[in-house]
């Protein structure tokens, strides 16, 4: 059994390093690019979350409209769709982006960051500046309630995401202090009162590299992120990371698991999943990083738990 295992680890080295030399990459057979899209360049949706409500996976989104407009609590917020009809079920969070959906038992909890009334469009750097994350609940999709999750300290708060973990629940949340962008993690026991892991920062293998999109699971022993970085060819791609303490990571020898292919311009990014009826449903956005920007669909013929240990070869 020993000589089978070792066989079949050298065996997908061999082939990880094949595919490396022949440019092609190597995780995307795992996914695949169904060309579906979800929300199209007019729609003015980017961050995109998908996730079973009553049996049935609907979208959450984060729209950003008209740039040259102050009007921000109609240009940016949140908003709940059926991917198969098209029905828009609601649409809340006012100046809020960047948002994420989390089920818990009967409860959708969402998490996104709220633009300041004090702070606009930064043309310098053509990009809106977002504060604190504020959490939005709610058991029909008609009546919500919020409170602040994660207040910021000295820095702007982008993406986040949220899964289980153990009795209680884990955030991931993007940040550009100390560098622009990176990551760090919070813990809940309820959802409500968030603490902030110290010294729990990503920022590339050596500490000091664009990190960016985070999305978080956890299974097994170990925390899974899937988050942005630049690909060395003036591109972004989004890799995949474990870890079983939040502080020392491991590189899938599969990365990256999703990549720009034709017509996708320079990007794969802000990825989020949900299992529907035994596969595995991710949203990504394609585009330029500069207002060009679908979302679409790739899938995995499996588990998320399968996905991410077919991503990490056991290689004892």
């Amino acid at each position: 059994m020993r000589y089978h295992r070792t066989f079949l680890a050298f065996a997908l080295a061999l082939a990880v390093t094949l595919f490396s030399a022949s440019g092609l990459r190597a995780a995307e057979p795992l996914l695949k690019k169904t060309g579906k899209i979800f929300y199209g360049a007019e729609s003015g949706f980017v961050e995109t979350t998908p996730f079973l409500w009553q049996g049935k996976m609907l979208l959450l989104g984060s729209f950003h409209r008209d740039k040259s407009t102050d009007r921000h609590d109609e240009q940016i917020g949140l908003e709940i769709t059926d991917p198969h009809s098209g029905e828009t079920l609601a649409r809340f969070g006012a100046r809020c982006s960047f948002g994420c959906a989390f089920v818990d038992g009967g409860t959708l909890h969402v998490f996104a960051s709220r633009l300041p009334e004090t702070e606009n469009w930064d043309h310098d750097l053509d990009r809106y500046w977002f504060g604190d994350i504020v959490h939005f609940k709610t058991n029909d999709l008609k009546t919500w309630t919020e409170t602040t999750a994660v207040a910021r300290e000295n820095e702007h708060l982008l993406n986040s995401s949220v899964c289980r973990d153990g009795d209680g629940y884990l955030m991931v949340y993007e940040t550009d202090n100390p560098l622009g962008f990176c990551f760090k993690f919070a813990r809940s026991a309820d959802l409500e009162r968030w603490e902030k892991i110290p010294d729990s920062l990503f920022a590339g293998d050596d500490g000091h590299t664009y990190s960016a999109c985070p999305v978080v699971r956890r299974s097994g022993d170990y925390y899974y992120v899937i988050y942005l970085r630049q690909d060395g060819r003036g591109g972004f791609e989004s890799a995949l990371i474990r870890s079983k303490d939040l502080h020392a990571w491991e590189q899938s020898p599969f990365n990256p698991v999703l990549a720009a292919g034709e017509g996708e311009g320079i990007n794969n990014s802000d990825v989020d999943l949900c299992e529907v009826g035994g596969k595995t449903v991710f949203c990504y956005a394609i585009g330029n990083q500069l207002g060009w920007v679908d979302v679409r669909e790739a899938v995995y013929d499996g588990t998320a738990d399968q996905f991410f240990a077919d991503c990490f070869p056991n290689e004892e």
